[in-house]
């Protein structure tokens, strides 16, 4: 024989099952708050770590080439076609310098380096000359190309440092000097077009 039912109890089961699926969606609510919440987590814990890793930490750790500001000098001087370079024109005589604070010349044919340095490739050739808008490349000095004519031939730029030939042009480091003797003791750097 079958048991019936009494409506208090159906209304009793009704709001049992009632209540076991709010507590069933009430518990995939949650996990779903968790999921979330763990990936926003993980998330800002990368960039957190991205953020330290490439931008606190390097500059954290820079290290300057030099300790504090320099005066450092070397010889330089042009030829184009066997005639010496006169830069003695386009200086600003209120700072008494041709090109910039950290690379400049006081017209008497000496890299000046006045600052401190960065990196050790802050020193190269190339800087002082793009400081005192002077073009030079292994392909050019001044407005001479590789190939245009000099003295009836196609000419082409060199470079000399203390007399030797060198073929790192605008990648040529200057050597720190702080001697008093520049002319005997600082880099002798000769660029010619030839």
């Amino acid at each position: 024989m079958e048991q019936k039912i009494s409506k208090h109890d159906l209304r009793e089961l009704k709001k049992e099952k009632k209540f076991n699926n709010q507590d069933e969606q009430n518990k995939k609510t949650k996990r779903k708050k968790i999921i979330k919440y763990s990936i926003a987590t993980i998330i800002l814990i990368l960039i957190i770590y991205g953020f330290y890793t490439f931008v606190i930490a390097p500059v954290k750790d820079f290290e300057p080439y030099t300790s504090g500001p320099v005066h450092w000098h070397a010889n330089f001087e042009v030829y184009l076609c066997g005639e010496k370079q006169d830069f003695t024109t386009g200086y600003d005589f209120e700072d008494n310098r041709k090109g910039s604070l950290t690379f400049h010349s006081h017209n008497d044919e000496v890299i000046h380096i006045e600052s401190q340095v960065a990196k050790k490739e802050d020193l190269a050739l190339g800087n002082f000359f793009d400081a005192i808008n002077i073009p030079f490349s292994e392909n050019q000095i001044m407005d001479k190309k590789n190939g245009d004519l000099c003295n009836g031939k196609a000419g082409k730029v060199h470079m000399y440092i203390n007399e030797a030939e060198n073929y790192e042009y605008k990648n040529f480091i200057i050597r720190p000097c702080e001697s008093e003797n520049i002319k005997q003791d600082c880099d002798n750097i000769k660029i010619k077009f030839e």
